[in-house]
C-alpha cells in the first residue's frame, strides 16, 4: 500500500473514531450535563411563625443518567410555630410531586414553592412567556405532618414571566415574588408580580454587566453584588401591594475569608436565614457553610461527604441550612443477577446559629400516616370494635318487656332527632368559644381530612356533648335538646306498693348508664339512630342502662 493509501485509512480512521465518540457523548449527555439541583426556602411567616424549604432533584433513568423529569422535595418546618405547634423530627423530607421538566428556578414565599420553566412560544403573536407553577403545603395532622394541594392532578399557575432575556435571579419577598432577567449588553430588569401581571421595579443604577444575586430577605428583597472590591448588596424594602415601598439602600460586603485573606466567592446562590446572608461551597466532597457581611466572610460549618448535584435549602424558622442531595449505594438484585445501584436522599441539617451539625444521614420521608396517627388510629378502631361486641353483638337474652305507668308514653322518633339536633348544635357552639374555630370550616369535606384546626373543633365537640349528656341526665333526666322537646330520660322498673301491689316506677337515670347510653349517641351515632325504629324505640346504650326516653302525657 502507497503513503497515499495510507494517509487516506489514517483520514477515515480518524472520522470513523471521531463518529464514534461524538455517538458517545450524545449517549452520556444526560449524565455529563444533567439538569442541576436547585432549593429555595421561605423567610417566617409573620403571622404563623413558620418556614418551609423545597428542593428540586432531578429524576434519574434506569442507566442513572437524567432521564428529563424532577422530583419536589418538601421539607416542612422545623421547631415550634407562633401558635406553639411543634415541627417535625430532624431529617424529614416528604416527596411533593413529580415534575416532567426541571424547573429554571424556585422561589419560595409562605408555605408555597413557586417553580418557573423554560420558556415557551405564546399563543398570542408568538411571544415566548415562562410558565410558573405553584404548589401548596398545608398541614393535615397533629403531630406536624403537611401534604401538597393540586387541582385534579394539575398544579396551579400564577400570571407567567417574559420569555425574552435571561432569567438571572427569582425570590419571595413579603411584598410578592421578585424576578430578575438580564437583558441585552447586560441590562438588568426586576420584575415584582402584581394582581395584574408582572410590573418593573427601578433598579439602582451602575448594576449593567455586574454579577447581581437577588435574594429574599425578612423585609424585602437584596441585590447582592459579587465582585471583589466592589462587593455589596443594595437592600429594599418591599411590603403591602404597592409599587415602590422604599428606596434602595447600599450595605458593603467583603467574601475576603477573614482568617486566610482569600477571596471565597459563593459557587451558588446566596440566601437570607435569621438575618444573616449566607452561601455554600464545595471543598473537598464536602460543602461548606459561610456567612458574609461588611467585615469578611467566615465559615459556619461543613456538612461533610456531600455529592455533587446537591441543592440548597434555608429554613429560617429554626435558624437552619439544609443540604440535600443523592448518594449511590448498591442494592441486593434478584437471585444470579448480582448487586445493582440505587440512590438514595440524604440530608444535612446544619444551624447557622451555632455551626452545630443537626443532622446528617438518609432523609426520612413523610408518609401519608404519620406513626401517631397510625396509633390513633389503632386505638380509635379498638374502641369502635369493643363497643359494638357490647352494644350490638352482645346477646340479650330474656328480659322483661317494657312497661309505662299511666300519663306517659314513648318519645317518638322526630321528636328524639330534634332533640339530638339541638344537643349537637349547644355542642358544637361551645367547642367554637373553647377553640376558637368558626363552625364554617366544619362543613368543608377536604378541610376535615388536611386540617387539624377542624378535626380537634370535631373531637372537642363530641366530647362537650357527651359530658353534657352524661351530667344532665344523671342529675335532671333531661338535656337541653329533651328540655325544649317535652322528652325525659328514665329508668323504669317494677316495684312493689306496701299493698302487695306491683306497679311501674319511674326512676333516675344511673351516672354509669348515662355514661353508657351517651358513649352510644356520641361516638356511634348510626347505632343509636338504628334503634328509633324498634318497638320499644331504645338503643343499645338504653338497653346496658336499662333507661327509655319517654314523654309526659295527660292521658294513658
Amino acid at each position: 500500500m502507497g503513503t497515499r493509501g495510507v494517509g487516506a485509512t489514517i483520514r477515515a480512521m480518524r472520522w470513523i473514531l471521531a463518529t464514534i465518540w461524538m455517538c458517545v457523548l450524545l449517549a452520556a449527555g444526560p449524565v455529563l450535563a444533567g439538569p442541576e439541583a436547585v432549593g429555595a426556602g421561605s423567610v417566617t411567616n409573620a403571622a404563623t411563625g413558620e418556614s418551609h424549604g423545597w428542593v428540586v432533584l432531578p429524576l434519574r433513568g434506569v442507566s442513572g443518567g437524567a432521564s428529563g423529569g424532577a422530583a419536589v422535595q418538601h421539607i416542612p418546618p422545623r421547631g415550634t410555630d407562633a401558635e406553639g405547634r411543634r415541627g417535625v423530627e430532624d431529617g424529614s423530607v416528604r416527596l411533593a410531586t413529580t415534575l416532567m421538566q426541571m424547573p429554571s428556578a424556585l422561589a419560595a414565599m409562605g408555605n408555597r414553592l413557586y417553580m418557573v420553566f423554560p420558556a415557551r412560544a405564546g399563543s398570542e403573536h408568538g411571544a415566548a412567556r415562562r410558565p410558573v407553577l405553584v404548589i401548596e403545603a398545608q398541614r393535615r395532622s397533629v403531630d406536624g405532618d403537611w401534604v401538597g394541594e393540586s387541582s385534579e392532578g394539575r398544579l396551579p399557575t400564577v400570571a407567567a414571566l417574559p420569555g425574552d432575556g435571561e432569567l438571572v435571579g427569582f425570590a419571595g419577598s413579603p411584598g410578592g415574588l421578585l424576578a430578575l432577567l438580564e437583558g441585552d449588553a447586560g441590562r438588568l430588569e426586576l420584575l415584582r408580580l402584581m394582581e395584574d401581571g408582572w410590573q418593573n421595579v427601578g433598579l439602582p443604577e451602575g448594576l449593567t454587566g455586574k454579577r447581581v444575586v437577588l435574594v429574599g430577605t425578612g423585609s424585602g428583597a437584596a441585590l447582592v453584588v459579587v465582585g471583589g472590591r466592589e462587593s455589596g448588596a443594595w437592600e429594599r424594602r418591599i411590603e403591602g401591594k404597592s409599587a415602590s415601598d422604599g428606596e434602595w439602600g447600599w450595605k458593603p460586603l467583603s467574601f475576603v475569608d477573614v482568617q486566610s485573606g482569600q477571596d471565597v466567592a459563593p459557587e451558588s446562590g446566596i440566601a437570607w436565614v435569621r438575618g444573616m446572608l449566607v452561601y455554600s461551597r464545595r471543598v473537598d466532597g464536602n460543602v461548606e457553610v459561610r456567612a458574609v457581611g461588611a467585615s469578611g466572610s467566615r465559615a459556619i460549618g461543613v456538612v461533610p461527604g456531600v455529592s455533587r448535584g446537591y441543592a440548597l435549602a434555608v429554613l429560617d424558622q429554626s435558624g437552619r441550612v439544609a443540604v440535600v442531595w443523592r448518594e449511590g449505594v448498591e442494592s441486593e438484585g434478584a437471585a444470579g443477577e448480582g448487586r445493582k445501584p440505587a440512590e438514595r436522599l440524604m440530608i444535612g441539617e446544619l444551624s447557622v446559629l451555632t455551626g452545630q451539625l443537626l443532622y446528617r444521614g438518609e432523609a426520612e420521608p413523610r408518609r401519608p400516616f404519620s406513626a401517631a396517627e397510625l396509633r390513633l388510629l389503632a386505638m380509635f378502631m379498638v374502641l369502635v370494635m369493643l363497643a359494638i361486641v357490647v352494644f350490638v353483638l352482645r346477646p340479650e337474652g330474656s328480659k322483661a318487656p317494657l312497661s309505662l305507668p299511666e300519663g306517659t308514653a314513648l318519645a317518638e322518633p322526630g321528636r328524639r332527632m330534634l332533640a339530638g339536633a339541638i344537643d349537637a348544635m349547644v355542642a358544637l357552639v361551645l367547642a367554637t368559644r373553647v377553640t376558637g374555630i368558626g363552625v364554617g370550616e366544619l362543613m368543608d369535606v377536604r378541610a376535615l381530612m388536611t386540617q387539624p384546626e377542624v378535626v380537634t373543633l370535631y373531637l372537642t365537640t363530641v366530647g362537650i356533648g357527651l359530658g353534657l349528656g352524661v351530667l344532665c341526665e344523671w342529675a335532671f333526666g333531661r338535656t337541653v335538646g329533651k328540655a325544649l322537646t317535652g322528652a325525659e330520660t328514665v329508668r323504669s322498673v317494677l316495684g312493689r306498693t306496701p299493698e302487695g301491689e306491683v306497679r311501674v316506677v319511674l326512676m333516675r337515670v344511673r351516672l354509669m348508664g348515662a355514661l353508657a347510653r351517651n358513649i352510644v349517641k356520641w361516638v356511634l351515632p348510626p347505632v343509636a339512630m338504628s334503634g328509633l325504629g324498634t318497638p320499644e324505640r331504645r338503643h343499645r346504650g338504653d338497653l346496658a342502662a336499662g333507661t327509655v326516653v319517654i314523654v309526659r302525657t295527660a292521658r294513658p
